[in-house]
């Protein structure tokens, strides 16, 4: 079962090796896009997450970056945030994590495309 949702740079060995050429390492280099990332996911499906107590919407939280790849999701004292946003046999799913990523993928890609242009630049220089 699925209680967070993943931001990942496709085409990362491609980009990688580019990188790499400049003398840069890739987690360096895309860390600081993906987390900007996260963070508006993070930030979205918090105002989107149901409010009974406001705790879920409260606890919405990221994880670091590892491994080229940063996980947003309720944290775990909101373990049970995974129920509305998954559905369950006896609820339906009422998403608030994927909307919150796909309707924000161009912002998204926006946010990791300049922390990216930043890493590069200052390479160049």
């Amino acid at each position: 079962m699925r209680d967070s949702y993943n931001i990942k740079i496709e085409g990362g060995k491609e980009l990688a090796e580019n990188i790499r050429r400049l003398g840069i390492k890739m987690e360096e280099a895309i860390t600081p896009g993906l987390d900007k990332g996260g963070e508006i996911v993070r930030i979205d499906g918090s105002g989107r997450a149901p409010r009974r107590k406001g705790k879920l919407a409260a606890d919405i939280v990221k994880s670091k970056v590892e491994k080229n790849e940063i996980k947003v999701g309720p944290g775990k004292d909101v373990w049970y945030g995974k129920f509305p946003e998954l559905g369950t046999s006896r609820m339906s799913a009422r998403p608030y994590l994927r909307p919150a990523l796909d309707e924000n993928k161009d912002e998204i890609n926006e946010a990791i495309r300049k922390e990216l242009s930043k890493v590069i630049e200052e390479a160049g220089r």
